[in-house]
Formats: structure tokens, C-alpha cells, sequence
């Protein structure tokens, strides 16, 4: 990620310009790492300001997304509410020029006096971290607390004296150039080393940019390299935010990926715009991924559980089958009682049940009577043929549940947006799998797919169990056409028939969405079943999604993915 000092200089000049003397209205901390300021600017109106101390994302931007806060606001929440809440934001400097913010706030305390407050956000990767301090930068707490056992350099505690980091690289702002010079000769890296290693906030972005900027064959190269680097601190014309499959990748004023032409450009004139669309969508699908591995990991052990109970009944299943063995022997015995004399082991017996009439060898309790070993096996036949009875009803239960699970961890997967996932996640809430911890529930709004077909007619595909649901009994009419993969999970396909006549083409296309929205999108000759919604019924007491049908007829598809992407509408 190359949001560098360069970077978080240009990011600081455009804050200035908005925020300066706004007032901070609220404070909330919606995760662990990240605060939310609720401000207000004079000339731009109520605004949202997002500081985030993530390893990962660290970062200061504006926000547009609607964030769910917690029941109760952490320590550290409330600390910041009782000392900036109400502020003015009277400056924001860059320290040296590392990738580290300094917000000075004034506040009036609690008989009216007015205070700063500094809000240090250092935007350093893994070390990133939020700090509020006095007016002499005396530390009051910390999102993130440093002893000497994680740093033996900076601690990072509550009544320590705030510290930069320790640095020994030039700050290009006000470095010279014969400073610069004696520098980069003394090093001994190759160039594009030598820059990361000599100036304060350069990335190995930076240096490609910069090297990119310069003639490293001139005699004077040194000096061009130096007045470039002085001429970079300029702010750009543009910035620019990178995209591969869709997929916010990096962020800056410079197009790294010129020779990747799978990447995608998108231009912004300004910092501030920049960060809220790049931030925003990281934000999101950070979200998406971790809602999405929430369920993969609550999911996962519990269909391993459910195909293991399901192999351990078949397995007893099977070994019931030999209760008709018991009944036989109990008739048997019965038949030949006048033969049988007591106090034998076993008795030969013909089985003038079996097609053959072979010869099976009865045991027998030589303690019991030849009606009473009969008596036994009864008892036996019919204990097993219970046994069965109930072992039929779990294995199909199991069977259920783990049909049921798989296809919900299917759906998960296939998510691309919060609100896909999330109609996952109310699902398994509402059936028990995954616990609900509080009783504030946001309502979602996720679309089905939306495909038109070459002859025009309208076909709707559900993204999960809920979509099917509503699709198939809310959604569709009589007439329309339903299609799903035959046992594969998959989704629910509609056709819009509007009570015309639905050309076969239509139905084909419509068979290579069912197929390749569904675990067999990567198969070939994939069965697709396909009716009108009037022979589809709901199973009474089944999860939503789940159906019978009748009177349908079978298409073999194989999934083309550069149809399916000629039919989408958005």
C-alpha cells in the first residue's frame, strides 16, 4: 500500500482546507481500530471523518457509508468524547514528513476554559495507532497501548511524554541539497534503495515515480534528482486508484501499473475524494471477506459433523439389514418346533422362504425352548425394524441439514456485496447456527440478478436461499418458468413469461445461468430441470428455498461464461 509521506502531505493540505475551525460534533467507534467523528464545516455542511489506526488499512479519509456502532462505546470512545467532543479543529500538521497527522483541537472543559488537545493519528502500517495528549503532548490514552515489552524504543502509555518515531532520513521540505548528496553517497544501495532509505515518507512507489521522472545517464543527475524531488512537493494534477477484477488494489498520484493492462485507472482531482472511494470500498470488502469467512468457519465443522453422523447411521443401516434374518429364523423355528429337540446349539433348518430352499443353520440358547429362541428372535426382528424405522427418519434429517448448510456456504462464497452476505448471515441466525448478538438487526435491500434474454424476456436469478424463496413464491406468476440444477445447489431461475410464448432459446439461456450460478458452474453437461411455477411447491416445515416439483423437462448445459456476461443488465 503506498500511502506515503508524499502522500499523507497532500492528504494534510486538503483536511486543512475543509476543516479548519470545524466542530466536532460527535465521536463513535464502530470496530476496534477505527474512530468516526461526526463534523461540521462552516462552508461544507455535517460531515463523517474516519480515523483508522488498522495494520492493515491504516488511514484518515471521509466516509459516506453507514457504520453500525456498538451498544456500549469502549473506554477509549468515551475518553474522546469527554475531551474533543465539542471541539474546534484549529490545524492539522504532518509531523516531519512521515505518514503521521497532528489534529489541535480546542475545547472548553468543564467551567468553560477554553484547552488543546492533540489527536495524533499515525498512519504507519502495522505500528499504526491513535493518541490523544494534553496541550505539552503529555499522553492521555492511546486506541493502542505500547509497553516495553512490545517496543524497547517508544512506549506508548498513558502520562508518557508523546515521541515521533525515531528517524535519521531527510525531510524533503526542508533538506539541502549538499545534505542530500552526502546522503545518497553514503549509503551504498543501488538508487532505488537509496531513496527509500534517505528520504523521510519516500516508498519504493515513490522512488519508481521519481526515477521515472529523471535522466540517471545526465552528468548532473544528482542534481535533477534533487530538484525533483523538491518539485514533488508540489500537489499533483491528479490522483488515481488502481482496480483488478473489480477489486480496489492501491492508491497514488502516479500510475504504477502502466504496463499492467489488466488493471483498471480511475482519475480523481483531489485527495480528499480519493480516499473516501478508495477507503469506503476497502472498508467493504474487509467486511464482505471476514462476514464471508465468519460463515465458511461456522459453517465448515458443522457439515464435516453432519456427512460424519450421516456415514455413521448409513453405516448402522446397514448393519439392520440383517433384522429380516431374525424374522426368518423365528418362523423357522416355528415351523420346525416338532423336529427341534432342546438343549441343542443349532439346528439345520430348510428355508422354505428363500427361492432356493437352501439349507440355513439356526443358533440356538440351549438353556432356552425351541419357542422361546423363536420368542427371542421376534424380540430381535423387532427391535432392529424400529431401529431402521428411526435410523431412516436421522439419516434423512442429516441429510437435510447438511443439503441445507452446503448450500448456504455455497451462497456465501458467491457473495459480492454486504448485503448478499448478510441475507446469508439472517438466515442461519433465524435457523440457529450463528448466534444473534444484539437485537439491533439492519434491514437488507439485495437485488436478485437481473439478465435479459436475445428475445427479450426478463430472467431474474436468486443470489441465496432468501432471494430463492421470495422469487419462486412471491416474485414469480403461474405461468412463469421456473429452473433450478437437478439435485446440484444452485439458485432459482425465473423467466418473466408475461403469459407469451417462451422461445426454446430463451430456456437455454436461461439453463446456463441455473448452471453456472451453481456449484457445477465449472462442470460440463450439467442437468437443468426446468417447469412452470405452478408445479413447484414448497416442502412444509423446510428451510426457505427448498422445493418439489413435477412435470418438468431436463436441458444439459454447459456453462458459457461469455453469454451469461452478454445477457447482464448492470
Amino acid at each position: 500500500m503506498p500511502f506515503d509521506g508524499f502522500m499523507t502531505g497532500f492528504l494534510c493540505t486538503e483536511l486543512n482546507e475543509v476543516l479548519m475551525n470545524a466542530k466536532i460534533s460527535k465521536v463513535y467507534q464502530p470496530s476496534a481500530y477505527h474512530i468516526l467523528f461526526e463534523i461540521y464545516a462552516p462552508d461544507y455542511g455535517t460531515m463523517k471523518l474516519r480515523i483508522s489506526a488498522d495494520s492493515l488499512h491504516s488511514h484518515v479519509s471521509f466516509t459516506n457509508l453507514v457504520e453500525e456502532n456498538p451498544l456500549s462505546p469502549s473506554p477509549f470512545c468515551m475518553l474522546l468524547r469527554k475531551h474533543i467532543s465539542g471541539g474546534k479543529i484549529k490545524s492539522i500538521a504532518q509531523n516531519a514528513h512521515d505518514r503521521i497527522l497532528t489534529f489541535k483541537i480546542e475545547q472548553a472543559d468543564e467551567i468553560g476554559d477554553m484547552r488543546i488537545r492533540y489527536l495524533i493519528c499515525e498512519l504507519t502500517g502495522k505500528n499504526a495507532n491513535i493518541i490523544l495528549t494534553d496541550e505539552s503532548f503529555l499522553i492521555i490514552d492511546s486506541i493502542k497501548k505500547v509497553d516495553s515489552s512490545k517496543s524497547s524504543v517508544r512506549q506508548i502509555l498513558p502520562k508518557y511524554t508523546y515521541q515521533m518515531p525515531p528517524s535519521d532520513k531527510l525531510n524533503p521540505c526542508i533538506m539541502q541539497k549538499s545534505e542530500f548528496e552526502n546522503a545518497v553517497r553514503s549509503v551504498g544501495l543501488e538508487i532505488k534503495d537509496t531513496i527509500v532509505r534517505v528520504i523521510d515518507g519516500a516508498s519504493n512507489a515513490y522512488s519508481q515515480y521519481i526515477l521515472s521522472h529523471t535522466d540517471m545517464n545526465s552528468k548532473n543527475w544528482m542534481t535533477s534528482l534533487f530538484n525533483n524531488i523538491k518539485k514533488s512537493l508540489i500537489r499533483p494534477e491528479q490522483y488515481i486508484v488502481f482496480k483488478k477484477n473489480s477489486i480496489y488494489m492501491d492508491l497514488y498520484f502516479f500510475n504504477l501499473y502502466d504496463q499492467d493492462h489488466t488493471v483498471h485507472i480511475c482519475a480523481y482531482s483531489n485527495m480528499l475524494d480519493l480516499c473516501t472511494a478508495f477507503y469506503d470500498n476497502i472498508l467493504i470488502q474487509t467486511n464482505l471477506k471476514q462476514k464471508i469467512n465468519l460463515v465458511r468457519s461456522t459453517l465448515t465443522p458443522l457439515i464435516k459433523r453432519a456427512d460424519h453422523k450421516l456415514d455413521k447411521i448409513n453405516k448402522e443401516l446397514s448393519a439392520s439389514e440383517k433384522n429380516e434374518t431374525y424374522n426368518i429364523f423365528g418362523q423357522l423355528l416355528l415351523t420346525y418346533s416338532y423336529d427341534i429337540k432342546n438343549g441343542i446349539s443349532a439346528y439345520d433348518a430348510v428355508n422354505i422362504f428363500s427361492q432356493d430352499n437352501g439349507t440355513v443353520r439356526i443358533p440356538l440358547d440351549k438353556n432356552l425352548t425351541v419357542f422361546e429362541n423363536a420368542e427371542k428372535y421376534f424380540k430381535k426382528y423387532k427391535k432392529l425394524k424400529n431401529a431402521v424405522s428411526h435410523l431412516q427418519a436421522q439419516a434423512k434429517e442429516t441429510e437435510n441439514e447438511s443439503s441445507f448448510l452446503t448450500d448456504q456456504l455455497y451462497y456465501a462464497l458467491q457473495s459480492t456485496t454486504i448485503d448478499d452476505i448478510d441475507e446469508v448471515l439472517e438466515l442461519l441466525k433465524s435457523q440457529g447456527y450463528i448466534k444473534q448478538l444484539s437485537t439491533k438487526q439492519r434491514q437488507t435491500t439485495s437485488m436478485p440478478h437481473h439478465f435479459i434474454s436475445s428475445d427479450g424476456f426478463d430472467i431474474y436469478v436468486g443470489k441465496n436461499d432468501k432471494q430463492n424463496e421470495y422469487l419462486t413464491h412471491k416474485f414469480a406468476k403461474k405461468q412463469d418458468i421456473w429452473l433450478h440444477t437437478k439435485i446440484i445447489a444452485g439458485s432459482h431461475v425465473i423467466i418473466k413469461t408475461n403469459t407469451k410464448q417462451v422461445p426454446k432459446n430463451t430456456i437455454i439461456e436461461a439453463a446456463h445461468l441455473s448452471a453456472f450460478f451453481s456449484k457445477a458452474r465449472n462442470g460440463q453437461n450439467v442437468p437443468v430441470d426446468y417447469t412452470t411455477i405452478s408445479y413447484v411447491r414448497k416442502i412444509r416445515n423446510a428451510p426457505p428455498g427448498k422445493v418439489t416439483y413435477t412435470n418438468y423437462s431436463t436441458i444439459y448445459i454447459t456453462p458459457d461464461e461469455a453469454l451469461i456476461k452478454s445477457l447482464k443488465t448492470n
